[in-house]
């Protein structure tokens, strides 16, 4: 086995080393992987811990298992590219093919508190659009975000049916502003009683969180995006340079 694997358990490098094998297409959609047998066979592990290696697999969303048949390589919904700034339904498009559809959580407008007066700028107590929506590809909810916006930049933004339309394109074209620009964080959180239930995934299930605040070309910040990820359906991509 590879040496950068060798402090951890035998199932998880042999998962590993089998992921790595996906996502360098070694093994393509609708593949068949080795079986818990051949699995054993190629590592000298016990068939426990083969089965254990696939279900990991399969639990981490590269594969599904049909009885009787075997474990073959899943198509991964979304694959996001971590330096591109694109609409969420835009991203989906280009990535998959698939049309996201978008249901409306909870829409209206509140006060800024301390921390949504840091990331927009603005006093405590300033009036902020509020938009909570669940995003849905192939009929599984893949996302649930929170959208915050200045009132004074968008009046009656919580008017206009989301689920219809999109907030990007809306923000961008009818109220005509430019978002060039944005400043993400990324973490791993584990989802509670309300996020679990909108993305139908038990609770305590480990999820993407993206922290987002996108400027226009003046170095405004125009919307603060809280938005979490089901991990078993988006793939994200990045590109490293060499610091010089």
């Amino acid at each position: 086995m590879q040496n950068s694997y060798y402090l951890l358990p035998k199932y998880h490098q042999i998962k590993e080393m089998i992921i790595e094998k996906i996502e360098k297409k070694e093994y393509k959609v609708g593949d068949k992987l080795p079986s818990e047998r051949e699995i054993s066979e190629i590592y000298s592990v016990s068939r426990m811990t083969a089965r254990k290696a696939l279900l990991e697999v399969i639990n981490e969303g590269h594969a599904y298992s049909e009885p009787g048949r075997g474990t073959f390589v899943k198509e991964r919904t979304v694959e996001n590219y971590l330096t591109r700034l694109e609409g969420f339904s835009y991203m989906v498009k280009r990535s998959s093919g698939m049309e996201t559809i978008s249901r409306e959580i909870e829409k209206k407008v509140i006060e800024a508190d301390s921390i949504l007066a840091e990331k927009l700028k603005v006093p405590i107590g300033t009036p902020i659009n509020m938009i909570a929506r669940s995003r849905i590809v192939d009929k599984d909810p893949i996302a649930f975000e929170y959208s915050f916006t200045k009132l004074e930049d968008f009046p009656d933004l919580v008017d206009i049916d989301f689920s219809k339309n999109s907030l990007f394109e809306t923000m961008t074209k009818k109220y005509n502003v430019d978002i060039v620009h944005a400043k993400q964080t990324l973490e791993i959180v584990y989802a509670d009683k309300d996020v679990s239930r909108i993305l139908q995934v038990p609770k305590k299930t480990a999820l993407f969180l993206f922290k987002d605040v996108s400027d226009d070309g003046n170095a405004k910040p125009i919307e603060f995006c809280v938005r979490y990820v089901r991990a078993d359906k988006c793939h994200f991509y990045n590109e490293i340079t060499k610091v010089k």
